[in-house]
């Protein structure tokens, strides 16, 4: 994360780590073709939630 935040901080672009997706470890599903939003902080912690998903 250090990298990214290195070279693209100065973009404005918010950085998640961490979250639970990928090819490792304990995964959660991430729903695609739904309206998704990313509440980062400068910490790189944040929250992902999907505001329409029933």
């Amino acid at each position: 994360i250090e990298v990214l935040q290195e070279r693209l901080g100065d973009l404005g672009i918010p950085i998640v780590a961490n979250l639970p997706f990928g090819h490792d470890g304990v995964n959660v599903p991430l729903p695609f073709g739904i309206l998704t939003k990313i509440e980062a902080t400068p910490d790189g912690s944040g929250l992902l939630s999907f505001p329409n998903f029933i």
